[in-house]
């Protein structure tokens, strides 16, 4: 890669010091494989977008189109970097009935009040709109029946569910109700960069390192994430999990990643919910007795090979396409 780091460009992050940290990972990570030297300003969206346009600072992390289209100065790389869903929120029951934002009607809704999307679509559609200072802070309201629920983007929600300690069945996932692709934006005069950054991209998407990939990497150094699983279980209330976690921790722990045990009730929750929770981010594992893997869904997620339990039991394991980077890992212990 060039070097031309006798130019240090300003990137601008969010004013929230977890998401700031991450991002900046994830942009320090391209610029310096472009040999460009980088620093980071947390700002808010609204004044960062004008700060950008007007060259007082090089770059801005991550935006959709649609916002930086009005400003004249501010130029983008051509293709996206992170694909964004967004989501609502909320219990298990009250989730399962929001598939578009008109079914937001009524509800008390919350939102972080630096995400553009949230606080627009919160306003418009929800019954009452309560902003937060982070996606912690809305949990902490919706654990106390402050609001009904919550709308934010995956990333945010990933970022704080990881080591939430609320009954997950308060904190599940709609289906996306808006995707958000989102770019790097920089201001014009910096387009001599453009080629660069461009390169640095295609050169770490072909070590399986894109921009998702780089951030589960520094959750997982930071220890802000362990990977979380939920195990299907034959019967009810008959056949306990104990055997399936104990030989997925002794799996675990020779693949040397951390993993925490999510239970979610058979009564309340069956294996097609399980996947549903794996695919949205609620869960990172769905670990199934190999007799009941009868779901088309490999286009989704990968397959472990099978291993026992101490009973004998066999069992495999899915993982969601975003782990990829791991499946070797765990498929290596596995086989061992």
């Amino acid at each position: 890669m060039a070097n031309e780091a006798e130019h240090c460009y300003v990137i601008s992050s969010p004013e929230n010091k977890l998401y700031s940290e991450a991002y900046n990972h994830v942009m320090q990570k391209i610029y310096e494989n472009a040999g460009l030297c980088v620093s980071f300003q947390m700002l808010n969206s609204a004044r960062s977008l004008y700060l950008l346009n007007n060259g007082d600072i090089d770059a801005d992390y991550l935006r959709e189109l649609s916002v930086i289209a009005p400003y004249p100065n501010i130029i983008h790389l051509p293709d996206k970097l992170i694909n964004l869903a967004g989501h609502f929120i909320g219990p298990l029951e009250t989730a399962k009935t929001i598939t578009t934002f008109n079914d937001l009607k009524g509800l008390r809704i919350g939102y972080i009040e630096q995400e553009l999307w949230t606080t627009a679509a919160a306003k418009d559609y929800a019954g009452t709109s309560i902003a937060g200072r982070d996606i912690e802070h809305l949990f902490d309201l919706l654990e106390h029946g402050r609001i009904d629920g919550i709308l934010t983007n995956n990333i945010y929600f990933t970022l704080g569910i990881k080591n939430y300690k609320a009954d997950p069945l308060l904190l599940w996932s709609s289906m996306p109700l808006r995707e958000l692709k989102v770019y790097h934006a920089i201001n014009k005069k910096n387009q001599n960069i453009l080629p660069l950054l461009e390169e640095s991209v295609k050169d770490l998407k072909n070590k399986s390192l894109n921009a998702e990939a780089i951030l589960i990497n520094w959750m997982l150094e930071q220890e802000l994430m362990t990977f979380k699983f939920s195990a299907g279980l034959n019967e009810y209330p008959f056949t306990s999990d104990h055997d399936v976690t104990a030989a997925m921790q002794a799996l675990f722990a020779k693949a040397e990643l951390p993993l925490t045990h999510v239970f979610l009730p058979p009564d309340k929750v069956d294996n097609t919910d399980r996947l549903h929770a794996l695919e949205y981010g609620i869960i990172d594992m769905v670990v199934l007795p190999t007799t009941q893997l009868d779901f088309d869904v490999d286009q989704v997620f990968l397959k472990t090979a099978a291993f026992k339990d101490n009973t004998g039991q066999e069992w495999t394991i899915y993982l969601h396409q975003k782990y990829k980077n791991f499946y070797n890992k765990i498929n290596e212990a596995i086989l061992k």
